[in-house]
């Protein structure tokens, strides 16, 4: 049963990274492209350093820390559904005792995890 389970989260992994990475590489071929497509006047008023941080840095920022982790916190959610509902089956009112021990603990992560984003983002952003 845990070799099945670590198998699905591995694949959960696998995939959620390839799609992110695929996500990441169009966002910046677009942004290349739409850059190719202005007038000469457009690249004299802007920096062309912070156009190539836009495409360099800026974008696979925003994949992996947004996308990477949002689709992580989703594939987290789902296991902790199948955790429960199989906790149901066997003992009720175990799962009920589990679900509220571990829906307390996912929320004091986030809410922690949150704050220190936030923080961090208003700093990078600033920069």
């Amino acid at each position: 049963m845990i070799l099945v389970a670590n198998l699905c989260a591995s694949f959960v992994l696998w995939l959620s990274t390839k799609y992110s990475i695929d996500v990441g590489s169009e966002l910046q071929s677009r942004l290349y492209t739409s850059y190719l497509r202005n007038d000469y006047i457009f690249f004299l008023r802007e920096n062309s350093s912070h156009l190539i941080s836009n495409i360099t840095m800026q974008i696979p920022r925003m994949v992996y820390n947004v996308l990477q982790q949002f689709l992580l916190l989703v594939s987290q959610l789902l296991i902790l559904i199948l955790i429960v509902l199989a906790l149901i089956v066997v003992n009720p009112m175990l799962a009920f005792i589990a679900a509220v021990i571990v829906t307390a603990v996912y929320g004091l992560i986030f809410a922690t995890v949150r704050q220190k984003t936030v923080a961090s983002g208003s700093i990078v952003t600033k920069v």
